[in-house]
């Protein structure tokens, strides 16, 4: 057995053993939106969808003003969501998010901070 699949497996093995902190996740792909210009708006529902499992991380963390905030970060596997990077939203827990850049990918996790769509 390479290490390669060695690592995949207790990648795999962790997700199953967090199952507490597993939650459904749906990524929405980056498309090229078509524009209708008689209601002079984007055309709806062409970017395509995938949904995956994602470990949910939060951290507490303390801005430079001090005041205080959550940073959500979701985890994946990378085999269940590559490319990442052509991923521009999710929707965990009926709440739609942008993803933040860098996405980090270390060839077997892929973790992606989240920010509130404004």
């Amino acid at each position: 057995m390479s290490l390669k699949s060695l690592i995949e497996r207790n990648v795999n093995r962790a997700f199953v053993l967090l199952k507490d902190l597993v939650v459904t996740v749906t990524i929405q792909k980056n498309e090229a939106f078509e524009y209708d210009f008689e209601s002079m708006s984007p055309a709806v529902g062409l970017g395509s969808t995938s949904t995956v499992r994602a470990i949910k991380l939060s951290e507490k963390l303390k801005s430079k003003d001090g005041a205080h905030f959550t940073r959500t970060s979701l985890l994946f596997i990378k085999k269940e969501v590559a490319p990442f990077g052509d991923f521009n939203r999710v929707t965990l827990e009926g709440v739609e998010y942008d993803v933040e850049r860098p996405i980090y990918d270390n060839g077997f996790v892929v973790k992606a901070s989240l920010r509130d769509l404004e």
